[in-house]
């Protein structure tokens, strides 16, 4: 009898642990899956959301709900963004070398597509804008390049801004400079291009 109720003594806390590990490893379990579940969202941002059958949804600023292992998330900077463009070689219609320097302002119209967009839509920003720019130094000559009107910096945004929004962004400015003559022999002539802006209204 003695010994009876010593084995009954010893097994009933071993059996009253085994509830309790489990609670605290689901306990566990949960508090990792909250953490990533939500996510804060800043203010000049967006999350869109993608979910395999139905429309991606566009979430924020604040704190968003993301589920585990079921959405995929990117995080889209809405700008405005400078996107530099330095050293765009390029000739011009009379056979010049030049070297071009400049920049482009952007921000996001269309977070979702700018969330699919592949490559990063930065540099595919950057790389249009230099082909827009290489195009426009072609059909000018040297000279022309010296005094770049609103006009023509109107034109080369528009033009920028036609490509880039199957990408989701626009671009609402574009600053030329400087120009510079690459020459064979000697330094470099420097051609003084107006450093000028222009905004591209909606």
């Amino acid at each position: 009898m003695i010994v009876t109720s010593t084995h009954g003594l010893v097994g009933a806390p071993m059996t009253a642990g085994v509830p309790q590990v489990g609670a605290i490893a689901i306990s566990l379990i949960l508090a990792a899956v909250a953490a990533h579940a939500f996510r804060f969202v800043r203010s000049g941002h967006r999350l869109v959301v993608f979910r395999p059958g139905r429309p991606a949804i566009v979430k924020g600023p604040g704190l968003v709900l993301v589920l585990p292992g079921l959405d995929r998330a990117v995080r889209v900077p809405l700008g405005p963004d400078l996107v530099d463009l330095p050293w765009i070689e390029a000739v011009t219609r009379d056979g010049a070398m030049v070297t071009v320097n400049g920049a482009v302002l952007t921000s996001v119209r269309d977070p979702v597509s700018y969330a699919r967009s592949m490559p990063p839509p930065r540099s595919r920003t950057a790389a249009e804008a230099e082909t827009v720019i290489r195009g426009y130094v072609a059909k000018r000559d040297l000279a022309d390049l010296s005094h770049l009107s609103r006009v023509d910096l109107l034109v080369l945004a528009a033009e920028i801004g036609h490509h880039t929004r199957d990408w989701g962004v626009e671009a609402t400015r574009i600053e030329i400079s400087r120009v510079e003559v690459q020459l064979t022999q000697g330094p470099a002539d420097e051609v003084p291009a107006r450093s000028a802006t222009a905004r591209l209204t909606p």
